[in-house]
């Protein structure tokens, strides 16, 4: 599936249309994915969100919300997740979905506020493997590598120059950027699937 980048807390072409289409708004996306959890066997329901744009809604209004996402209810509480982010883990939300709480619509018709806030931090971890001589210099300064001048002259120095380096490389395409002088990788860490 893929989103089409329209909002909405209701479905303009049908899930079905959605599901043949391969692609739909948030709310087709997001509650074919709350059937699709219904239907494996999981307490799974919508969840009316307001995004960070449209603002905190203080009652629970239709104008008040303009996007949903689906909720599971697990042992330790609620796993949120949204279908329109590909490489979102469970229980975290895109940041535009971070608004404070939500509305959970039960399917018998009920409804409760829900915390939006994720209950553990976000884990991204890159390593740099650099090797240290007096000056670091790439043979080459283009838009492809990494131009990287570490002097050493305290060990503070060095660790403020590489954490400059790993903020401009997760800021520019690294996909682009090879050197063979310089590896690095990238692991992330997600908690264990549902």
């Amino acid at each position: 599936m893929n989103w089409n980048g329209y909002f909405g807390y209701y479905c303009d072409e049908g899930v079905r249309r959605a599901y043949k289409d391969k692609v739909g708004n948030v709310a087709e996306i997001n509650l074919m994915l709350t059937a699709m959890l219904r239907y494996a066997g999981l307490d799974a329901n919508p969840v009316l969100v307001s995004t960070r744009s449209h603002g905190i809604p203080l009652f629970p209004t239709r104008e008040g919300f303009n996007y949903v996402i689906s909720a599971v209810s697990m042992d330790e509480g609620y796993v949120l997740l949204d279908g329109t982010a590909k490489f979102s883990v469970p229980g975290m939300l895109p940041p535009r979905a971070h608004n404070w709480n939500g509305r959970l619509i039960k399917k018998e018709g009920a409804s409760e506020e829900i915390s939006l806030t994720p209950r553990a931090m976000s884990k991204e971890m890159i390593s740099v493997t650099y090797k240290l001589t007096k000056t670091v210099l790439p043979k080459e300064r283009s838009a492809n590598n990494l131009p990287i001048i570490m002097h050493c002259l305290s060990d503070r120095n060095i660790l403020r120059s590489m954490r400059n380096s790993i903020s401009r490389i997760s800021k520019t395409n690294t996909a682009a950027w090879r050197s063979p002088n310089i590896p690095y990788r990238t692991r992330r860490i997600f908690p264990s699937p549902l």
